[in-house]
């Protein structure tokens, strides 16, 4: 689905300064709706109706966005060439046990911390080559990169900004 349209389908259920970031999914907007499980249904039935399919969307507050950022492990902000960071957002906090499953794939090239709701993923080779079973938590996640999380979180205080003044 293009951005474009998914901007117009939540700004005509009541969203307002709806923005998107690139082709991702990332979508900021205010809503007078504060309680997220409210929030993300009527999002999901929204695309279903306009569109025939059926999506799991990831809320994230500005707030708990910003502390994602500021909690990230790893030296987010000193990450060497070929280095990258991921969040997995994801649908509520894995169990202890859940966790516990993923521990033996962390190795010399992958490592990651998981902290509330997000699943940090340290890669200190090349992504694509390394093999991470995320689907083992049984729990819906959704990734990002280090930079889009940064990007998506400028934009929203941008406009948080510009509303200010």
């Amino acid at each position: 689905m293009k951005m474009e349209t998914l901007r117009g389908l939540l700004e005509s259920i009541g969203f307002q300064n709806v923005k998107t970031y690139n082709q991702s999914g990332n979508v900021i907007f205010q809503s007078d709706e504060e309680v997220e499980d409210v929030l993300q249904k009527k999002i999901e039935i929204k695309i279903h109706e306009e569109f025939g399919f059926d999506v799991t969307v990831m809320l994230r507050t500005q707030k708990e966005l910003e502390l994602a950022i500021q909690e990230a492990p790893f030296q987010a902000g000193k990450l060497k060439e070929g280095e990258t960071l991921h969040i997995v957002f994801l649908s509520e906090a894995p169990s202890d046990a859940a966790v516990d499953v993923l521990v033996p794939y962390k190795n010399e090239a992958l490592d990651f911390e998981v902290k509330n709701r997000e699943l940090y993923l340290f890669y200190r080779k090349n992504f694509r080559d390394i093999k991470f079973p995320i689907q083992k938590l049984k729990i819906f996640g959704t990734t990002r990169n280090w930079n889009t999380v940064n990007k998506v979180a400028a934009m929203r205080k941008a406009i948080d900004e510009a509303m200010e003044q």
